[in-house]
């Protein structure tokens, strides 16, 4: 929902991986391997999020806020529930120049786990040298999102460029930039639409170290492809990314919607309901 100066949007995101084979009673209690006792599970991650976000002066300054509750469960192994705070704001000196900064996770993001193994998969874990998890937190310390972009318009096409550097807290990472206690990943990406109607998205992330076949360490660029529809308030968005941490080249599908409701519009619904 938006207005002339302020903005109020709700969001549901799930990333998941469905269907994971569980091989802990793959093995009878004589030794023998029964592929009848596999039963797939899934891992996902679901978060809830109320953005709040309003102008400040006429300078082309505007601030905001994310609050967001997130909901982790790994079959039937262990589950959690967390809370956090993302702020950020940006500049607009005028039509085709953005600057940006967003503090993720502000507060820290606290993930209060709970696992729930049988007394026979805590055996499993046991005899395979599996360390057997407990009721544990888990914190996400902030991290620090500096960015620019910048519009160009060629008559009914539009490219926006857009340079990001993430700026991790928790020490050293595999980055580009690799120090303790900051680490820094520098993005970047274009978007081409024609008529604000279809966009086209690609982008690299994710500089760092990795290692071939051999063993042997080389520098690998994670890159990204997508691609979008703006349908007058519904946008429709496609995106194939890595959205994990590691180097593994582990990609995945992600479609987002977003509707635009303004402030008009919601009185005269609830004008008609009552």
């Amino acid at each position: 929902m938006a207005d002339k100066s302020k903005t109020l949007a709700l969001s549901f995101i799930r990333f998941g991986i469905d269907d994971i084979p569980n091989t802990l009673s793959l093995y009878e209690s004589d030794g023998t391997i029964n592929y009848d006792n596999i039963v797939p599970f899934s891992a996902a991650d679901y978060a809830f999020i109320g953005s709040y976000a309003q102008p400040i002066g006429s300078k082309g300054l505007t601030v905001g806020a994310n609050a967001k509750v997130i909901r982790r469960i790994i079959g039937p192994f262990a589950s959690s529930w967390g809370f956090g705070l993302d702020v950020g704001v940006q500049y607009r000196p005028n039509e085709n120049l953005r600057l940006g900064a967003t503090v993720k996770d502000f507060t820290s993001t606290f993930n209060a786990w709970r696992f729930s193994f049988t007394e026979a998969e805590k055996e499993v874990l046991a005899i395979t040298n599996n360390e057997i998890p407990i009721n544990s937190m888990e914190i996400t310390r902030p991290q620090i999102v500096l960015g620019a972009a910048y519009q160009f318009n060629f008559g009914d096409l539009g490219l926006l460029t857009e340079a990001n550097f993430t700026l991790f807290t928790d020490g050293q990472r595999n980055t580009l930039i690799a120090a303790d206690p900051i680490s820094i990943d520098p993005i970047l990406g274009i978007e081409l639409d024609y008529k604000n109607f279809i966009y086209l998205r690609s982008g690299i992330n994710r500089i760092q170290q990795e290692r071939d076949l051999t063993g042997e360490q080389f520098w690998g660029v994670h890159p990204n492809l997508g691609v979008g529809l703006k349908v007058r308030k519904l946008h429709i968005d496609y995106a194939f990314t890595n959205v994990g941490e590691s180097s593994d080249n582990t990609y995945s599908h992600v479609v987002s919607f977003l509707l635009e409701i303004n402030s008009k519009f919601m009185k005269q619904a609830l004008k008609r309901q009552n």
